[in-house]
């Protein structure tokens, strides 16, 4: 006879169907009450365990060696007998703990807390959503079977992690995301004292007095269109356009690289393509610069990854620069991803952090290389309308454009070490910063007494606000042709999606985004050096 048990709508009740085959049994059944309370037990989650230690496994073992039985051994020392004979059996090692080995070995989460450990005090902390994404994509970086689901671990899995870790802990940083106008002078030279302090522990000081291995990275933008240039006409002309076959809302992120001894590496330009890139836009750029690819066109984990591995590093091994050298960024998540700073640390590279909201004052490319790089910029610009009027700059051209611009740019070796002088990088002298460009106390104590307009709040308040005004079937038009290149809609409202898909670039850039591209990089991504 076949029983089966169901579960009834009450707890820890069951029904009981008998399958009866062709001829009846007349034996009384009732070996399964057993079953009743062996479920009862296990579904009891308050119920007591035996506890046993490892020396009792072995005193047990011992007594089975000299012939008493596997019952009676796991009886005299309180062990469950089946656990015994598991033993005895060797399906178990000795020793082992119960349950299912973590999916990372212990040296691959040794190397996950010692870069949560080093990277923060690098200044870059790591969200426990940072720490998922990154596991799950080393995960499927070294193709390894786990129950993870979408292959990102869970916060169980977060849980025990912190459990098998206890020198980690969750914490609140302290954000000091303000105007730059609170910055103050005593903060920046108490970054520029940690950060010596920082090396001198890891006995690097001495890449301090060496331009050669000090170098810094930041990305910008280039637009297609002529901005804020003066020009002639007329005195009495209300209005003076200046007319481009592009749109003036399009541009393209670059990322530049400098030495302190005024050395600019290649550079890295990134596409708005969700797939691969046109193998013609690869084929104009010079052979060792970086072309990638976002979904965005800006700077992601998988970009800056990929910088590292096949411009900057070759670079520095092509040009014999010894190892380690120093690397200042800024702040940007895109820049602290777990492969991102292995691959650092296993080529030599120190990554260092800029003091927050500081950079128009501590980071060289920002002070002295942007502004007048983009004036070549425009002149490039400028030229190319001057021989080709009103027609639309390809996407094939930025790249001989840009590197047009970057020849005509004769002075910029001074211009950079000017600004890791001006920055007091290079010289080391936090002396040297231009603390003058800050408010003065005066300024400060009128901006703490009066409330502070937060730009990024503003922008957040209007966006929301104009989505407000739209209605629902213009809204969900908008947004099914967000990542269309050109309008298809109504051509009135050419102009009101371009307004749209502009406004919700820069609040998505200040809210930051839920795409894991955002901040993490391990796999391989396609970019051409």
């Amino acid at each position: 006879m076949k029983i089966q048990y169901f579960k009834a709508k009450k707890k820890d009740e069951f029904t009981e169907r008998q399958m009866v085959p062709p001829f009846q049994l007349t034996y009384p059944f009732t070996a399964h009450w057993n079953c009743f309370s062996l479920l009862d037990f296990r579904m009891n989650p308050n119920r007591k365990r035996k506890t046993y230690s490892e020396n009792d496994i072995e005193k047990a073992l011992r007594m089975t060696r000299q012939g008493v039985s596997i019952r009676q051994a796991a009886r005299r020392h309180g062990i469950p007998a089946e656990t015994l004979r598991d033993k005895v059996r060797e399906k178990y090692p000795l020793g082992a703990k119960p349950g299912k080995d973590p999916v990372l070995t212990k040296q691959e989460e040794t190397k996950i807390v010692s870069w949560v450990t080093s990277i923060a005090r690098a200044g870059f902390p790591v969200s426990i959503k940072q720490l998922r994404i990154s596991v799950g994509q080393f995960v499927r970086q070294t193709r390894k079977h786990t129950p993870f689901r979408n292959g990102i671990p869970g916060k169980k899995w977060v849980m025990l992690f912190l459990k098998r870790h206890p020198e980690i802990s969750v914490r609140t940083p302290s954000v000091l995301a303000r105007y730059r106008a609170t910055i103050t002078m005593e903060q920046i030279k108490g970054w520029f004292g940690e950060v010596h302090v920082y090396l001198e522990q890891d006995n690097l000081i001495h890449l301090l007095d060496c331009p050669d291995r000090v170098f810094n990275l930041d990305e910008t933008s280039f637009d297609l269109v002529v901005k804020k240039r003066k020009c002639l006409a007329m005195k009495q002309s209300k209005h003076v356009y200046s007319v481009f076959g592009n749109n003036d809302k399009e541009s393209y992120t670059a990322l530049f690289t400098a030495s302190a001894s005024g050395v600019l590496l290649p550079p890295l330009v990134l596409f708005p393509y969700k797939q691969r890139i046109p193998g013609g836009i690869a084929l104009t750029a010079p052979p060792d610069w970086g072309i990638g690819r976002t979904e965005s066109g800006w700077m992601t984990g998988n970009a800056f990854y990929d910088f590292l591995k096949n411009v900057f590093q070759p670079w520095l091994v092509r040009e014999g620069i010894p190892l380690p050298v120093l690397l200042f960024v800024d702040g940007h998540k895109s820049h602290a991803t777990l492969m991102s700073t292995n691959f650092c640390k296993d080529h030599g590279i120190i990554l260092i952090c800029l003091f927050p909201n500081s950079t128009h004052l501590t980071q060289p490319l920002d002070v002295s290389f942007f502004r007048p790089m983009k004036q070549y910029w425009y002149d490039a610009l400028s030229t190319f309308r001057a021989n080709h009027g009103m027609r639309t700059i390809a996407r094939t051209e930025i790249c001989p454009l840009l590197k047009t611009a970057i020849e005509e740019f004769n002075n910029k070796e001074q211009v950079i070490v000017s600004g890791f002088r001006k920055s007091g990088l290079y010289p080391w002298k936090p002396e040297a910063v231009n603390f003058a460009a800050m408010p003065t106390n005066e300024v400060l104590q009128n901006e703490n007494t009066t409330a502070i307009p937060d730009p990024v709040q503003e922008d957040r308040t209007f966006f929301h606000a104009f989505e407000a005004r739209l209605s629902a079937d213009q809204l969900k038009e908008f947004r099914k042709q967000e990542g269309s290149e050109c309008w298809r809609g109504a051509t009135e409202e050419t102009n009101l999606f371009q307004f749209w898909k502009n406004w919700k670039r820069e609040y998505e850039n200040h809210n930051g985004s839920d795409d894991e591209n955002d901040f993490l990089g391990f796999p391989e991504g396609e970019y051409l050096t």
